[in-house]
């Protein structure tokens, strides 16, 4: 990713059986990238059930504002019994952007 970037950030959630964790399964989804936290509850982060992918909408703003450097990312998941699992998603790399005009 670069500054200044805007789209949908896929992310891929999966069971320990390799199963894709869909709206049904879940209560909500937080998903935190960098100093960012989106819902699925809040409606910030929805399900792309064609590409079975949770999606993460970045706004040129909001990927401005993160430093160039590796960001962190997890999520975390709140199930339908109750229960709360967090993921590590990894890092993102954030290059820098000579442009910090938003187009």
């Amino acid at each position: 990713m670069m500054q200044g970037d805007s789209y949908g950030l896929p992310v891929e959630l999966k069971t320990a059986g390799e199963k894709t964790i869909t709206p049904d399964d879940v209560s909500d989804i937080e998903i935190t990238v960098g100093y960012l936290t989106k819902r699925y509850s809040s409606g910030d982060v929805w399900f792309d059930y064609d590409s079975g992918v949770w999606i993460f909408p970045l706004s040129q703003e909001e990927t401005f504002a993160y430093p160039a450097s590796r960001v962190k990312a997890q999520a975390r998941v709140a199930w339908k019994d109750g229960g709360v699992n967090g993921v590590e998603l990894g890092r993102i790399n954030v290059a820098e952007s000579i442009s910090r005009e938003v187009v």
